[in-house]
């Protein structure tokens, strides 16, 4: 008659702690994974503003739609014109890349401009042509393309530039990011839950590494 009672209330206890074991391992996943969603929804819109600044900047767009002649006349109006954007002082800060590509073969490909020719077969440019879209994120891991990251882990947002249509150019903006940098940054939360990122099935970045 005092055993019985005794084991109930020994189950009883157990019960409640491993309970609330369960509640506190649920709480903190919860936590840490809207500690992840913030860090990736603030990059984007990060990067959505950087494109769509970009995007309307009428210097950058006069600049990767004329016509040069020479290559001295292009490096010339091309510092200028990066200089006053910016631009090299953002990707230094952010640690990332930002490429406008254009349909125009008077270009040289540099480290902000290139030729949109030279992308034609790279996953990124064939998703965003397939998908219809302004925008997108495209993230995939090749161990064939060549970027500006060593990494072989892909993740850019990319942005059509339609703020000037009338010269029929084809233009787009591009940041990607470096997935050392991502893995790193998300390791810095100090989780003990592994995090994975996931985009079509596709783990993008995992904080357990490659």
């Amino acid at each position: 008659c005092v055993i019985l009672p005794l084991i109930v209330t020994d189950s009883i206890i157990l019960n409640a702690v491993y309970q609330q074991e369960i509640n506190s391992t649920k709480y903190d996943m919860e936590y840490i994974a809207g500690v992840y969603q913030n860090y990736f929804e603030n990059m984007l819109s990060s990067d959505v503003t950087l494109a769509e600044s970009v995007n309307m900047n009428p210097k950058i767009n006069a600049f990767v739609i004329k016509d040069f002649k020479t290559e001295y006349d292009f490096y010339d109006e091309y510092t200028q014109v990066i200089y006053d954007s910016f631009l090299e002082t953002t990707s230094g800060l952010n640690r990332n890349s930002i490429v406008i590509y254009a349909d125009n073969e008077s270009i040289l490909d540099s480290q902000f401009v290139k030729k949109l020719s030279r992308v034609y077969t790279q996953k990124w440019y064939q998703d965003f042509i397939k998908s219809d879209r302004k925008d997108l994120i495209s993230a995939y891991y090749d161990v064939n393309e060549t970027s500006e990251f060593r990494s072989k882990r892909k993740f850019y947002y990319i942005k059509r530039m339609d703020y000037e249509s009338e010269s029929g150019i084809g233009k787009l903006v591009v940041i990607g990011h470096d997935s050392s940098t991502l893995q790193s940054n998300l390791k810095s939360f100090n989780s003990k839950y592994p995090a994975y990122v996931i985009i079509d099935d596709y783990v993008v970045f995992s904080t357990l590494g490659d």
